[in-house]
Order: C-alpha cells, then sequence, then structure tokens
C-alpha cells in the first residue's frame, strides 16, 4: 500500500514537472535585446550632466554679459567711453540680458531637477530588470543566452545597466554635453516582431508561461500578460520570439515612463532669448580673443535704455566694432582673467560705497535725483568739529573732514552746489538750459516729446517724460546707467 501511494506520488510530481512549461515562453532572452536596453540606460545616465550643463552654460553667459557691463562702466569711470557711442547702450543691454537669463535659469533649475530624476527613474528600471535576468544564470538553464544561443556570460554589452553581478554603474554630474536618447529609443522599439528568444533547450521561468498565464509561482487569476520597464518589455501567451517587445521605433514614446523621461529632458533646454540677436551681439562683444567686426544692429530705445519707448534703435556697425577694440584692449592690459576679476570686484566695492554717498533720494526701485543747498551746506558747517553732530546729519550730505577736522558738505555735493549758483547768475539764470530747451517747463507728455524731433536715429534725447515730468533726458541716462550697475554688482555677489 505504502509503495503505491509513493508511485502515485512520482507520477503527480512528474506530471506537475511535464506541465509546469507551455510551449509558449520558457526560454532565455538573445543577449542582443538586453544590449539595446542597456545602451538607452546608458544614454539616460548622462541627462543629468546633460541637463546640469545646460544650466551652468546659461549662469556663465549671464555672467559673461554681467562682465561686459561692468567693464564698460570702470571704463567710464576712466573717461575712456567718450568716444564710444555704443558703450551706454551695450552696457545697459548687458546688464538686462543678465538679469532675464538670470530669471530664465531659475526657472530652468527646477526643470533641470525633473529631467534627472525622470532619466534616471526609467534607466534604473531597466538596470533592475537586466540585473534580475542576470541573476538566473545556472549552470544549464538561463535567462540571457547569446545570439548564438549559448550561455551568455560577461558584463561587456550591459556595461549601461551592469558593469559586475548586481553592480550598476553611477550616474555622475559630469559628462558629455549632449546625449543619443532618440536613436537608443529607436533601437529598443526595432526589438519589436524579431526573433529575441533563444532556441536553446532551457529554461527561464521569467519569460515562461504555464496554463495560459505567467509561470510566477501561480496559476488561478493571475494575469496573462505580465509587464516589465513600465511596458517596454512583456512575457504573456504568445511566442516569445515576436512578443516580448510591444513597442515599435514609432510609437515607443508613448510608453509612460518614456514619455515622462523624454518630456522632462525636452522641457530642460536653454531658453530662446538665450540665443537670439542680442545673445549673439553680446557673445561677439565679450570675445576678446580676436578682432571683432560688426554690421549695424537694429534694437529698440527701451532694449539699450534711451526710453521706455519700443522705438527703433540702430547702433552702427563701426561702432560696435571700436567699442569691442576698445574692451579688448582693456582686458588684454589687465595681465590675465584673476587680475581682471579683481578689478571688477574692487569697483563694485568702491560702487556699493559710493551708495552711501550718492546724492539722490531714492525710493524701491525708483530714484530722484535731489540737488544740495545752501542750508544744507550751513547746516553741515555749523556742526563744525563736533563729529558726532556730524555723523548724524550725514543723511543731509554732511562728512568730517579729517585734514580740516570740521563737518562740511560732500565734496561732490559741493561742487553740484557751486554749479547751481554759477548757473543761478549765467546763462541758465532765466530758467532755460544752456543747450536752448528748458524740458521742465512741459506739463504734458506730447509737448515734452516734441522737443526730440528732427533728431537723427541713434541721437540722445533731449527730454524726456520720466515719472509724470519732462525732464533732461540725461537724468534717465545716468538713472538707467546707475541701476545697471546696481543690477551687476548684485548679481555678481549672487554668483
Amino acid at each position: 500500500m505504502k509503495k503505491m501511494k509513493l508511485l502515485a506520488l512520482i507520477a503527480l510530481l512528474t506530471l506537475g514537472a511535464q506541465t509546469r512549461y507551455t510551449a509558449a515562453n520558457k526560454h532565455a532572452m538573445k543577449v542582443s535585446a538586453f544590449k539595446a536596453l542597456c545602451e538607452l540606460s546608458g544614454e539616460l545616465k548622462k541627462e543629468p550632466a546633460v541637463a546640469a550643463q545646460t544650466l551652468s552654460n546659461l549662469l556663465s553667459q549671464a555672467q559673461k554679459y554681467r562682465d561686459i557691463s561692468v567693464d564698460l562702466h570702470i571704463l567710464a569711470s576712466q573717461n575712456e567711453t567718450t568716444e564710444l557711442a555704443a558703450a551706454a547702450p551695450i552696457a545697459f543691454l548687458a546688464a538686462t540680458k543678465a538679469h532675464q537669463l538670470t530669471q530664465s535659469a531659475a526657472t530652468l533649475a527646477a526643470k533641470t531637477a525633473h529631467a534627472a530624476a525622470a532619466a534616471s527613474y526609467l534607466s534604473g528600471f531597466i538596470d533592475q530588470t537586466t540585473s534580475i535576468f542576470e541573476q538566473n544564470q545556472g549552470s544549464t538553464d538561463h535567462c540571457i543566452a547569446t545570439d548564438s544561443n549559448a550561455k551568455h556570460t560577461g558584463y561587456a554589452e550591459l556595461a549601461g545597466c551592469l558593469t559586475a553581478k548586481n553592480t550598476h554603474p553611477a550616474i555622475t554630474s559630469a559628462g558629455p554635453a549632449t546625449s543619443d536618447l532618440k536613436t537608443k529609443l529607436q533601437a529598443v522599439g526595432a526589438l519589436n516582431g524579431i526573433t529575441t528568444a533563444s532556441t536553446s533547450s532551457n529554461n527561464c521561468m521569467l519569460t515562461s508561461t504555464q496554463s495560459g498565464q505567467t509561470g510566477y509561482g501561480g496559476t488561478t487569476d493571475q494575469p496573462t500578460t505580465m509587464l516589465w520597464i513600465g511596458g517596454i518589455m512583456s512575457f504573456g501567451g504568445a511566442a516569445l520570439n515576436a512578443g516580448a517587445f510591444p513597442r515599435t521605433a514609432s510609437n515607443i514614446g508613448q510608453s509612460a515612463l518614456v514619455k515622462a523621461a523624454t518630456e522632462a529632458i525636452a522641457a530642460a533646454k536653454a531658453p530662446e532669448e538665450a540665443a537670439d540677436a542680442e545673445a549673439a551681439i553680446l557673445d561677439k562683444v565679450a570675445d576678446t580673443t580676436s578682432k571683432q567686426t560688426f554690421t549695424d544692429f537694429d534694437t529698440t530705445e527701451q532694449r539699450v535704455g534711451q526710453s521706455d519707448k519700443t522705438t527703433q534703435h540702430k547702433i552702427k556697425g563701426a561702432d560696435l566694432t571700436k567699442l569691442a577694440a576698445k574692451l579688448k584692449n582693456y582686458r588684454d592690459n589687465q595681465g590675465g582673467e584673476p587680475k581682471l576679476q579683481k578689478k571688477r570686484k574692487d569697483y563694485l566695492k568702491t560702487y556699493s560705497r559710493q551708495l552711501n554717498e550718492v546724492t539722490e533720494h531714492c525710493q524701491p526701485m525708483e530714484c530722484e535725483v535731489r540737488n544740495p543747498t545752501k542750508a544744507e551746506e550751513s547746516e553741515c558747517n555749523s556742526a563744525g568739529g563736533d563729529k558726532n553732530k556730524c555723523k548724524n546729519l550725514e543723511g543731509k550730505g554732511c562728512t568730517f573732514n579729517k585734514e580740516s577736522n570740521k563737518c562740511e558738505l560732500k565734496k561732490e555735493m559741493k561742487t553740484e552746489l557751486e554749479k547751481e549758483n554759477q548757473a543761478g547768475t549765467g546763462e541758465g539764470a532765466a530758467g532755460t538750459e544752456k543747450q536752448g530747451v528748458n524740458c521742465s517747463k512741459h506739463t504734458k507728455k506730447e509737448d515734452c516729446e516734441k522737443e526730440n524731433e528732427g533728431q537723427k536715429p541713434g541721437d540722445k534725447a533731449k527730454c524726456g517724460w520720466i515719472e509724470e515730468k519732462c525732464k533732461d533726458s540725461s537724468f534717465l541716462i545716468n538713472k538707467q546707467f546707475a541701476l545697471s550697475v546696481v543690477s551687476a554688482a548684485f548679481m555678481a555677489l549672487l554668483f
């Protein structure tokens, strides 16, 4: 009786073994399929570095434009730009463009992080799948075969996924500036409809089916198809020869994980303003490695700080060529990049100190010229040798002169006051400016702007409608020139 039971058990086990697999999927996958997957994974691992490089390039480009603006301000402080008609427009444009690109970089930073995460996520799916198949390499049965149907060994063809058993290549922050993701995706899509199964007589539980169910240890109520890598690879009741890769080269991009990665990567690109006509001009101005020659550049008054209008403004090619030559000569004479950077920092430090000494009363984002008065000079003088009292009057333009040991109106304010006194007894005493234009008499914008009629394109405007008042255009130029320095200084501190 015991013998009969034993024979029955053996028969049952034998039958189970015979029906464990169907004739559909039970073979190893050819290594060529994993090679295509791992090359895709390797390409995805480049994307974080590519995205980071794009962001780094954008920040470097912004800094390059800030350097143009600061260098031109330094030249202006040395009275080296009086013959350069393009100096003020280019300095303003460079500072404005630098600010614009820096704002774009803040947006790009989030997109860069998203692209890196999405690419790494998909790469991880591919690597883990490859690792599971590679771990199932027994002495006879195996899950990865050579294209000649033998057991696959080694990691050369799996290098994008595995460098050794259970060892995946690292994702680094440094790498090539570009990747060939599209080509690698199409190579995986090209696996659709071709033979990917080994014909050798081995068994692979990872690709097997059992009574119409995938063979992962159960039978009843299991799905007929198992998806791997988010559906890029799948196994079901169909023969492995042509059914493991359902996506084609034309629609593999619609796979959820692939779509998420490719869309995130596409979004992490440099903005259009980094390669527009303004950028091209500024890049050429910044390139002081050789002599540059320019043609006329058409922009607007608004973009170069001449006014708030979008009226066309032409910067002559000859003026740009002269400006670039001046900038090149200045930079060449500084003794190398470290000394050039030090000079910029020293200038910005000096300018920062001068911000406490300017003769302007400033509200947030707006500045209005304030002329010193005789009463303020008298108040400074009244403090005499009292340093503390003089310090309390700094807001009115007073400073303690260590040589005379007494409180005085600041030198630059005293100079302005002397000019006013001279104007009060000279040509401008009757409220008419020396140039014959009294901008302040106009109370309407239309009348103010009529003063500029008949001027040639590129000429400095005589009057400008500024803060609901008609003012001399030099106010606008000085204000915008100052703001561009502030912008350059502030951004230099940030980066």
